[in-house]
C-alpha cells in the first residue's frame, strides 16, 4: 500500500465509517474491508489533550442499566476527555483539580458533580447542560396551557382592566 493510497483510505474511513467507506472505495477502484478503513481510522495518533478549559460532566453508563460513571468531554473539541470509575463527588473533584485552568464546568442538575465543581475547581462557573433547561421550561409550559386561558396569572387580568 502507498502513502498516498493509504491516506485516501484514511480520509474515506474518517469521512464515512468502515463499512460505507469500504464501499466508496471499491466504487473508487481502491480495494479496502471495511476492517482495513477501521484500522487505518484506528492508526491516527490522539490529538494532544492540551488544556481543558471548558467541560461537561455527565452520566455514561459501562453496562447498560448497572454501572454507571461520570464522562468529561471537552466542550470546545466536542472529544471525551476522560471516563471515571465511580459516581462519587471525590473523584470527579479529584480529576478537575488536575487541569488548573477549568473555567467552565457543564452539569447536569445532580447534586454530587455540582459538589466535585465546587471542590475540583472552585474558580469555575457552573452552568446547568441544555437537557434539564428544556425539559423544565416544556414541564412549565404544559403546566400553563393546562390552566386553561381564564386562570394563567394575574398579568392578563392587569392587562385586561389596563385597556378598559
Amino acid at each position: 500500500m502507498t502513502i498516498r493510497h493509504g491516506q485516501a483510505l484514511q480520509s474515506i474511513g474518517l469521512s464515512t465509517c468502515g463499512k460505507g467507506g469500504a464501499k466508496l472505495a471499491a466504487r473508487l477502484g481502491m480495494q479496502a474491508s471495511r476492517h482495513t478503513m477501521l484500522r487505518r481510522i484506528m492508526d491516527l495518533p490522539d490529538g494532544s489533550a492540551g488544556s481543558v478549559v471548558y467541560v461537561g460532566v455527565d452520566d455514561f453508563s459501562f453496562r447498560r442499566g448497572y454501572r454507571f460513571g461520570p464522562i468529561l468531554v471537552n466542550l470546545e473539541s466536542q472529544r471525551v476527555v476522560d471516563l471515571l470509575p465511580d459516581r462519587r463527588a471525590e473523584t470527579a473533584a479529584q480529576w478537575m483539580r488536575k487541569p488548573p485552568d477549568v473555567m467552565v464546568v457543564s452539569r447536569d442538575r445532580g447534586g454530587e458533580y455540582a459538589s466535585a465543581a465546587t471542590q475540583g475547581a472552585p474558580q469555575a462557573l457552573q452552568c446547568a447542560d441544555r437537557f434539564p433547561i428544556v425539559k423544565n421550561l416544556t414541564e412549565a409550559a404544559q403546566l400553563l396551557v393546562a390552566r386553561g386561558p381564564g386562570r394563567n396569572s394575574g398579568a392578563s387580568e392587569a392587562r385586561r382592566t389596563s385597556t378598559r
